[in-house]
């Protein structure tokens, strides 16, 4: 099961062009592509993915961004040699950041295999299939404008999307997601550990992690004999699902000394069963809170109340929100 997820999906934006010149019935190509986004959500990617002609004006494609399951199915109408209407469904296994909805109108100059194109849409956020499946809904939704170029020589291919609004829109939707506590990746029974001020009184200590523990962090141990665990990484050996919410929800962190932390309660039982939660992810300030606690003060495990607002603040809208890749096209031929 650990290779499950790596091998269902990648990550990123990926990138559904379409061929910019319509063929014949039966023919189609192939792509390979490396991605780079100017967003720090997770800037890297790879995709492949193929086109066939299923009519003089109308061909299907499929965009993956890892091996079994397609990220992306598209269709697109012909109108003529130079332009073309574009429907994409981008979010069906929920790996990628597109908007799930995308239409375009697309345009051209050139031939098959040697060309400039371009397109102007939308994108709509939604919950990806897969998660809608499962029962589970995405806590944002939005429209963004998109637009998009395309060049072609013989067999490589240069792409590049703007998609404004995306990291706005993520920012949102991950702190969102983490504020309600929701979903929990790890499977544990049991409550969240639930942000709190801890009194001074109650502490017996606070202390780093010894060297060579499993993660970086801090154990604040209680007069209960419970203790709550700070921890750079998850408690789990095999959790990537974690792993990649911890790095969502740090992209664009509210000041230089804010991160994100797994925190948790100890399992003990008790008068003080209140200690008890399963590992949350917490955007923290630890150098103000180690601070506050030395100069004789209460320990406060909470996010800032205006948390979101300094990590929208530090996004750049429009800048943070092209994606582009380069890549190689291989024809299909009847």
């Amino acid at each position: 099961m650990v290779f499950l997820p790596l091998l269902m999906g990648g990550c990123g934006t990926t990138q559904p062009f379409v061929p910019a010149v319509p063929q014949a019935t039966g023919k189609g190509e192939i792509r390979v592509s490396v991605g780079y986004s100017t967003g720090s959500i997770q800037p890297f990617s790879l995709q492949w993915g193929a086109w066939a002609f299923v009519g003089e004006r109308d061909a299907l494609g499929m965009t993956w961004a890892g091996v079994l399951i397609p990220s992306t199915v598209s269709y697109v109408h012909y109108a003529g040699e130079k332009t073309n209407l574009q429907f994409h469904y981008n979010d069906i296994s929920g790996v990628t950041l597109n908007p799930a909805w995308e239409f375009d109108v697309g345009f051209s100059s050139g031939t098959w295999d040697r060309y400039d194109a371009g397109k102007i849409g939308v994108g709509y956020f939604d919950t990806p299939l897969l998660s809608r499946m499962l029962g589970a809904g995405m806590p944002e939704h939005a429209f963004v404008p998109i637009v998009g170029y395309q060049g072609r020589s013989a067999h490589l291919v240069f792409e590049a999307d703007l998609l404004f609004g995306l990291s706005s829109f993520y920012v949102r939707n991950f702190r969102r997601a983490a504020a309600g506590r929701g979903g929990d990746s790890t499977g544990l029974a049991g409550r969240p550990f639930l942000p709190r001020t801890i009194p001074r009184s109650r502490v017996k200590s606070f202390e780093e992690i010894p060297a060579g523990g499993f993660a970086t962090g801090w154990q604040i141990t209680l007069d209960s004999a419970n203790a709550i665990t700070i921890a750079s990484r998850d408690p789990y050996a095999d959790c990537i699902a974690c792993g990649q919410k911890q790095s969502n929800l740090a992209a664009y962190p509210a000041s230089p000394d804010h991160r994100v932390y797994w925190v948790w309660g100890s399992r003990n039982e008790g008068p003080y069963a209140g200690d008890y939660g399963y590992p949350v992810l917490m955007e923290l300030n630890m150098k103000k809170i180690l601070a506050d606690y030395h100069g004789g003060g209460d320990i406060v495990l909470k996010e800032d109340d205006d948390l979101l607002e300094r990590k929208l603040a530090a996004v750049n809208p429009g800048w943070n929100d092209i994606f582009f890749s380069l890549g190689t096209v291989s024809g299909i031929k009847k």
